[in-house]
């Protein structure tokens, strides 16, 4: 089962100036809409768009200069048990 992280992230990562980086900020650096951030934080999304989430990952990057952000900041993999 593929999982957001994004919740996880925003809440443990900070910006260049120490600060938290909100979902509405982030959906407005990497223009999205924030609908979208809020789907994939709260896991209603049934599906990303590979341009959404290069946007996400780069303004991730670009907000914080942490250049190890990648895609498992964002979704993670679980497989699940029966």
């Amino acid at each position: 089962m593929i999982k957001s992280a994004l919740k996880i992230t925003l809440e443990s990562i900070r910006d260049k100036e120490g600060k938290q980086i909100s979902a509405n900020r982030l959906a407005t650096e990497a223009k999205i809409r924030s609908n979208t951030v809020y789907e994939l934080i709260n896991n209603q999304s049934k599906a990303i768009n590979f341009e959404t989430l290069d946007s996400i990952i780069n303004t991730l990057i670009e907000l914080t200069g942490d250049e190890n952000i990648n895609i498992e900041d964002i979704i993670r993999y679980k497989k699940e048990t029966k």
